[in-house]
């Protein structure tokens, strides 16, 4: 009795402990949790800080209390930022104070668990910059010094932070990513502040992160720019240490010359001796403001050749030394140098800034005489294309972009004198985009927000899009091509009145459309950069309108007409309500989604109706259109583009015996779709101006035959195959019907049909499956997608046009350890992606063919990420960037997870796929 008792005593025993370790296992989950939170943090804690107040795990809050061992020099507090707690140290400890931080978990139920952190408050010394530049990464630092330059986020920039020289003007400090901006803070240029933080390597820039800044005198000083004009003269390299090292250091050069200028990088070049620099505007962050940088580029381009003092902040690119200005006096100009002929040519092919790129139909102005010099005449030669033409009166070369990406070359003759010089440049012209949209028509409309302007005219079956040009007829000028259409927007003149004007941007200026009366007192449309009338919003013609002679307009089209004219609201208001959209086409506003022209099957076919004659070649995972075309094994041509199927028709021959023909016209001449027998007795496809055979509907089929010695065809593949041939129907009926979509694809009548597609995420990514490389840049309000191209900054470009888009597949490398690669391919070469680490040791992009690198799956990160000296790496980007670059992951884990789709926009593997209709 007593060993049964024991028995059970032990199987309760094992039924508690059991019951504590499942209660206990949150808490344990939340202390580890909370433990490789901060386990890496540094030791020396010099300013405040703040820890968490809680974790969670699941759904299950675990409260965490904060201690320490010490009891002076260190305090724990309530934090300003909700749900977390102070850590106040004393930032003018006079020697080390070592302590013990420990966290204390608890749950609901009052069990604990204590996890703990050795920390130092460091003794409080000011570094020199030597020590400064000398110190590793993550060293907490505390430096001194007068500041120079400022970034603030209120005023546009994309970071807050400050440039200090040093007191003895041994160097400068670059204060990067302030929490406070410093405007709001009250710090001017001249003031003397004490700066500490942690010292850190960004391409080779010193800077010091994560600080705090404290006023020491808010007396405004005058710094005296360091003169650098020997050390420059003497420097073999811009590299050399002696011109580079002192970062961020307010410098002067003297005597140098003006020189070039690359727009693109915001670089405006001087040159000393054998060295040539620049000054260097950020498209993101600077310490002028944009009318300074827009003055201070202009006088740059007036002032080439001349001599000139040159102030900046140093500042290094791989290495090499470059300045920021600090005020709009970067560029002092002295005297213009006078140049022979041949250094007058020289320079102005420095000058010259010719895209090498185009990506939409241009008209790009090439200078005909030399931006500095004038007697520098420039004459212009394009190579034999059909894509651009080229106009030497007026220097206006026009490039439509072709069906395929081309390269054109342009050679340039320099004439100044006796002295001639020629230069080559070639430009890539990008392929025609073949992207189609939807519009979404909008019932209200935003202020100052882009929209189409567009209509459906159904008489023509075609959205069309207004190009912001105007037709010598004065009517508005539309297009079928999406891509074509301008962006245009309302502006509200009297909000009480509900008076308000539309306009586009005609480069630079706004350009109103207007419905007016001209002088022949016909009602037109214009447009102008002086308004004279207003619209205001009619709700019996829903649609907006203006008031000419009493008499209501709207803007819209009718008939077969595709221009927008201006009508009176009569036609689509009361009993004429009926013929909006059957006769009368109302002109509204609307957002574009990308689409497809997706066939729908005809249940009948009609004669003399367009269809088209194509097929799902499941076998390639591709619906193919017929072109028009035979090929030379007389199969007709497919293709699996839209837009190269021909309209095809069915003309009827004896309705009584169901006799038909197919035909489609070829320019102005009927030309049939036949199935015949060749010489050599084989069974294939023609087309034919004189047809010679018909069709019949089969039932059993479910597809139009016609018969040749007893046996009855049918046009379709099979196969792997993307053309028509004709097969035999017993292939696609009794036994064999399972065969279709499968093994035998038949051939059918569509009508193509607009239909709204998206990306849809991959919840998996399955190896050698095709995927889109996208992401969704909320901040520019775009779908992005990855071309196969990288930029020259060593990016992954991107686009928003899906057909722009590569194909990226996933190749597994080891399937236990979870490594990928991601590759697209270019032509037959299988392309590699890649994070990676440039020479300038900048962790930047590439596409190679033989990979060095792997990724794997980041649970936490819910991406795919490489680790690069213990850093760990993702795709994506950030702010308004159009591009992927790589960064770590801190910046989209933890505490930063919300800025994932605000501010951090992670790139993910989607297929492209049409959206379901709403039911």
């Amino acid at each position: 009795m007593k060993k049964l008792l024991s028995i059970f005593l032990l199987l309760a025993l094992c039924v508690t402990v059991f019951a504590a370790c499942a209660k206990n296992e949150g808490l344990i989950q939340a202390s580890d949790y909370l433990f490789s939170l901060y386990k890496d943090d540094a030791e020396e804690t010099p300013t405040d800080y703040d820890v968490v107040g809680k974790v969670m795990v699941g759904d299950v809050a675990y409260t965490v209390e904060w201690t320490v061992n010490v009891t002076e020099g260190v305090t724990v507090k309530e934090s300003t930022k909700a749900g977390f707690v102070t850590i106040d140290v004393n930032e003018r400890a006079e020697a080390d104070i070592p302590y013990v931080l420990t966290a204390t978990i608890k749950d609901a139920e009052g069990d604990s668990m204590q996890k703990t952190f050795n920390r130092k408050v460091p003794k409080f010394k000011v570094s020199t910059f030597a020590e400064y530049a000398a110190a590793e990464n993550n060293t907490t630092l505390v430096v001194k010094g007068i500041v120079t330059g400022i970034l603030s986020k209120q005023l546009n920039d994309s970071a807050n932070g400050l440039y200090l020289q040093d007191l003895n003007n041994e160097g400068g400090y670059y204060v990067y990513g302030l929490a406070t901006d410093p405007v709001e803070a009250g710090i001017q240029a001249g003031m003397t502040v004490l700066a500490t933080g942690k010292k850190d390597l960004y391409n080779g820039t010193f800077e010091l992160i994560d600080a705090s800044v404290e006023i020491l005198d808010s007396t405004i000083k005058t710094v005296t720019p360091v003169d650098f004009t020997e050390i420059f003269a003497n420097a073999e390299a811009l590299t050399d240490a002696a011109l580079a090292g002192k970062q961020a250091m307010l410098v002067t050069v003297k005597g140098v010359e003006i020189t070039g200028k690359n727009e693109g990088q915001g670089y405006y070049h001087f040159k000393l001796g054998a060295l040539e620099s620049y000054i260097r505007f950020s498209s993101s962050n600077n310490c002028i403001t944009p009318d300074e940088i827009t003055a201070m580029k202009a006088a740059h381009g007036e002032h080439t050749a001349w001599l000139a003092n040159v102030t900046g902040l140093i500042s290094v690119y791989n290495g090499a030394f470059y300045l920021i200005p600090v005020d709009a006096n970067g560029f002092e100009y002295v005297s213009e140098i006078q140049k022979t002929p041949a250094e007058k040519i020289e320079i102005e092919i420095g000058n010259l800034d010719i895209t090498n790129n185009v990506t939409a139909d241009s008209e790009i102005v090439l200078p005909l005489v030399g931006s500095r010099y004038e007697d520098v005449v420039l004459s212009w030669a394009l190579s034999a294309t059909d894509c651009a033409t080229y106009d030497a009166q007026t220097g206006k070369l026009t490039v439509t972009l072709p069906e395929e990406a081309t390269t054109i070359t342009l050679t340039l003759t320099l004439t100044c004198g006796t002295e001639t010089d020629t230069k080559t440049f070639e430009i890539r012209v990008d392929a025609a985009t073949t992207d189609v949209y939807l519009p979404n028509f909008l019932a209200t409309i935003e202020a100052g927000k882009g929209y189409k302007l567009a209509l459906y005219q159904a008489s023509l079956k075609q959205y069309l899009y207004f190009t912001g040009a105007v037709t010598s007829a004065e009517y508005l000028e539309l297009s079928e091509k999406a891509d074509k259409a301008v962006d245009v927007y309302m502006e509200v003149v009297d909000a009480t009145a509900g008076t308000v004007r539309f306009y586009f941007m005609d480069g630079e200026t706004k350009t109103y459309i207007q419905i007016y009366k001209n002088g022949s007192n016909k009602i037109r449309m214009q447009v102008v950069t002086e308004p004279t009338m207003t619209f205001t919003y009619d709700t019996d013609a829903k649609t907006y309108v203006t008031t000419i002679d009493e008499k209501i307009y709207y803007m819209g089209t009718y008939g077969t007409y595709n221009t927008i004219s201006a009508s009176e609201t009569w036609r689509i208001t009361g009993e004429n309500a009926d013929d909006v959209g059957v006769s009368q086409f109302v002109a509204g506003f609307a957002t574009l989604k990308p689409a497809t022209l997706a066939p729908e099957k005809a249940e009948t076919v009609v004669a003399d109706k367009a269809f088209k004659l194509g097929l799902y070649q499941a076998s390639l995972k591709q619906y193919l259109y017929f072109t028009g075309a035979v090929t030379s094994a007389e199969y007709l041509e497919l293709s699996e583009k839209a837009d190269k199927a021909v309209d095809v028709y069915m003309e009827v021959v004896d309705a009584t015996a169901g006799t038909v023909r197919f035909y489609f016209m070829d320019g102005e001449t009927k030309t049939y779709i036949q199935i015949y027998k060749n010489g050599s007795n084989k069974i294939r496809m023609q087309v034919v101006t004189e047809p010679t055979m018909t069709f019949t509907y089969d039932t059993d089929a479910k597809t139009y035959v016609t018969t040749i010695d007893e046996k009855i065809y049918y046009m379709g593949t099979y196969g792997t195959y993307n053309t028509i041939s004709a097969s035999e129907t017993w292939r696609i009926t009794g036994e064999n019907a399972d065969d279709v979509g499968v093994s035998q694809f038949v051939a059918e009548f569509s009508t193509l049909v607009l239909k709204e597609i998206a990306p849809v995420k991959a919840e998996t990514v399955v190896a050698d499956k095709a995927y889109k490389l996208t992401l969704a840049q909320n901040s520019l309000g775009q779908q992005l997608y990855f071309t196969g191209k990288v930029t020259s900054s060593e990016y992954l470009d991107m686009s928003d046009k899906i057909s722009k888009a590569v194909d990226v597949y996933m190749e597994v490398v080891d399937a236990t350890a979870g490594t990928v690669r991601f590759y697209f391919m270019d032509g037959e070469t299988k392309t590699y992606i890649q994070i990676y680490k440039n020479g300038s040791n900048k962790i930047r992009m590439q596409v190679v063919t033989e990979p060095t690198m792997t990724f794997t799956y980041d649970t936490d990160a819910k991406t795919y990420v490489t680790t690069i000296d213990e850093k760990i790496y993702y795709m994506g980007t950030y702010g308004t960037y159009n591009t992927i670059s790589a960064s770590e992951t801190w910046r989209i884990t933890g505490e930063n997870a919300d800025d994932v789709g605000v501010s951090q926009f992670v790139a993910y593997f989607a297929t492209i796929e049409i959206v379901a209709d709403e039911a």
